[in-house]
């Protein structure tokens, strides 16, 4: 991902990813956890 993109877009785009979908459907989306430049957390129940 384009580090350069706002928080907000780098979290759709993360959520909106393939392999991340395979993983949180059918979830409910509880938290999301972004770390700039490092990391996005996705935490689904």
């Amino acid at each position: 991902m384009d580090a350069a993109l706002d928080e907000e877009k780098i979290k759709e785009q993360a959520i909106k990813n393939d392999k991340v979908k395979r993983h949180i459907e059918d979830k409910e989306i509880k938290k999301v956890i972004y770390v700039k430049g490092r990391l996005v957390n996705i935490v689904a129940k």
